[in-house]
């Protein structure tokens, strides 16, 4: 804390980028206080839903791809670093990942892809259908090949963010769950305090990590932020003897299946632009159903063990995430609109923010993602 008991840096969201920026903010010194409404790493946070799948987005834009890179660089570090700091197991684990083509037209556009992952320093190959089911026995009879990535990588997501904060914690930052908050006072081209409902907490900067909620609370400050919720309903499916289980990430246009250390697989997801209806659907259901038939037919004979939703935040303008100050006000940060690929980015996204904030020159820039850039302004 500063000399006037106020915190250098006050988070607001327990997601996994309000997490991973306490996480390193804290490392190094800086006075943290994270404020989130809920429970940290739970739903219907995207970050508590999520499957978790940490991969290399060879066609993703450069500046999202370095950011991938990086962190590969550091997951393996934290997965290492945070059970002996707080005795919570993320459950990171390497089962590599299959991208299966159905059919002929797809081998060129897929086919290319090892290229590109060679080209980044991983590990890719192609293997036509007997590779493919040979190592994975279960996946759909009607694959013709597929790209096979051993390196890609997932986690159990609830754990992960929950480490993040106590990890923080452990380095001195203060973590209050149940904390909503219900407004900024804000003066001029700052914002003096945040309001909650356990009265107000002043700080030095402040960081809107609110995931899909960032454009309801930006609007408290005259800014208008274009992120909003997508819903996805997932499910996890337990195998049975004599079905085989699911040893890798498997992955297509419209979905996934990821095995998870417990012995179930999680199929996802919806892609839902439904507002704020927190609700699990029929139509959500027979959706991951299809999904899992087509990717492992098996898997439709196996028990349903959980079936749960999240709200991902969205850029509504189709925009690219935001990580960076808010344009007419010198101490508020935002990080938020990573969508589906939150947990994946995580790490490195919270890594180069703290840098940004202690007054450094981030490792990656982050001037692609400068919410100025977008168009976004204060009133």
């Amino acid at each position: 804390m500063t000399a006037t008991g106020r915190p250098d840096v006050a988070i607001i969201g327990g997601g996994v980028m309000g997490c991973a920026l306490a996480y390193y903010l804290a490392r190094t010194g800086e006075s943290v206080t994270l404020l989130e409404q809920g429970r940290v790493g739970s739903v219907p946070s995207a970050s508590g839903a999520s499957a978790a799948i940490v991969n290399v987005p060879v066609t993703a834009p450069e500046a999202l791809m370095q950011q991938s890179l990086l962190t590969h660089k550091l997951l393996p570090e934290l997965a290492a670093e945070l059970p002996q700091q707080t005795g919570i197991d993320i459950g990171f684990t390497r089962p590599g990942s299959v991208r299966p083509a159905f059919g002929d037209h797809e081998h060129p556009g897929l086919q290319s892809l090892v290229e590109r992952y060679a080209a980044l320093g991983h590990e890719a190959e192609w293997l036509d259908a007997k590779g493919i089911r040979t190592i994975e026995p279960g996946i759909s009879r009607l694959i013709s090949g597929g790209v096979y990535a051993p390196g890609t990588s997932s986690l159990y997501a609830p754990h992960y963010v929950r480490a993040l904060a106590a990890g923080a914690a452990a380095h001195g930052a203060v973590i209050r769950e149940g904390m909503p908050v219900t407004g900024l006072q804000r003066s001029g081209d700052r914002v003096e305090a945040i309001t909650t409902v356990d009265g107000q907490i002043e700080a030095g900067q402040v960081v809107l990590a609110t995931g899909a909620w960032t454009g309801m609370v930006s609007a408290w400050l005259g800014v208008g932020v274009p992120i909003g919720p997508q819903r996805g309903q997932i499910m996890a499916v337990q195998t049975r003897p004599p079905m085989p289980h699911v040893h890798h990430i498997l992955s297509h246009d419209d979905g996934y299946v990821v095995p998870k250390p417990n012995g179930t697989a999680v199929v996802g997801a919806t892609r839902e632009f439904v507002g704020w209806d927190g609700r699990l659907t029929p139509g959500g259901l027979g959706f991951l159903v299809d999904l899992a038939h087509h990717l492992v037919p098996t898997l439709t004979e196996g028990t349903v063990k959980h079936v749960w939703y999240g709200f991902r935040p969205m850029r509504l303008d189709d925009g690219p995430p935001l990580v960076g100050q808010l344009p007419g006000l010198r101490n508020v940060s935002v990080v938020a609109g990573h969508g589906p690929t939150g947990i994946a980015l995580s790490a490195a996204v919270g890594y180069l923010l703290a840098q940004s904030l202690r007054g450094e020159d981030p490792q990656l820039s982050l001037a692609p993602f400068d919410p100025a850039r977008s168009g976004i302004s204060a009133a």
